[in-house]
């Protein structure tokens, strides 16, 4: 059982639901005994994904891939709000990512129906 609060993750479940790709398109997990929180996986691409994490002080990071200009991003010192508002950043540079890696964005609703 999640350590988060259920109306915590329900945001999380709104905000990935609210992306481009949709929520059929990603694996979402809450690890129990452990330092992160939520596990966003792209199911297409497992090596993108979005974790949040929290630290020993509880400080609440991110670790985002792909991230802003390398392919892993991490932020810290975040509020949980801040963390999932973040999901929808890292969606679209997943998106921006996937288009120039070679899937055309008007194939990417094509291939996503393909998966499920």
């Amino acid at each position: 059982m999640s350590e988060l609060r259920k109306n915590v993750i329900d945001k999380i479940y709104e905000e990935v639901s609210e992306t481009h790709f949709g929520i059929d398109n990603f694996s979402i997990t809450f690890p129990t005994n452990s330092s992160t929180l939520v596990k966003i996986v792209f199911l297409a691409d497992p090596s993108y994904s979005f974790l949040i994490e929290e630290s020993y002080d509880d400080d609440i990071a991110t670790k985002e891939s792909p991230g802003n200009f390398k392919n892993t991003t991490e932020y810290s010192g975040l509020t949980m709000e801040k963390a999932i508002w973040n999901i929808n950043g890292w969606s679209e540079r997943l998106r921006s990512e996937l288009s120039s890696v070679g899937i055309k964005e008007e194939n990417t609703d094509e291939m996503f129906t393909k998966m499920t």
